[in-house]
């Protein structure tokens, strides 16, 4: 995929509590041009899918466990 060749690499572990706020941050900076979200690792990965549809539409790896 010629968007994670040509960006920095970002990994989030724990996209809840604080996480909601640090996902925030990613989308801006993504829409700047200056990162690339390409994983993130949090339990409700598994327990609520559709909560990380957006990502999983996009290519974002998404793990139940760090």
């Amino acid at each position: 995929m010629e968007l994670f060749d040509s960006m920095k690499k970002l990994g989030l572990i724990g996209a809840g509590g604080h996480g909601v706020y640090h996902m925030e941050e990613i989308r801006k900076a993504e829409a700047a041009g200056r990162i690339c979200l390409a994983a993130v690792a949090d339990p409700l990965v598994g327990r609520d899918p559709d909560h990380f549809a957006r990502q999983r539409a996009r290519g974002v790896a998404l793990y139940e466990d760090y």
